[in-house]
């Protein structure tokens, strides 16, 4: 489902920022 998508979308761009 689209919220699933979402869910991976939100997990990759926390990572990025928490890199960051």
């Amino acid at each position: 489902m689209i919220v699933r998508v979402l869910d991976a979308i939100t997990s990759s761009f926390n990572d990025l920022t928490h890199v960051r």
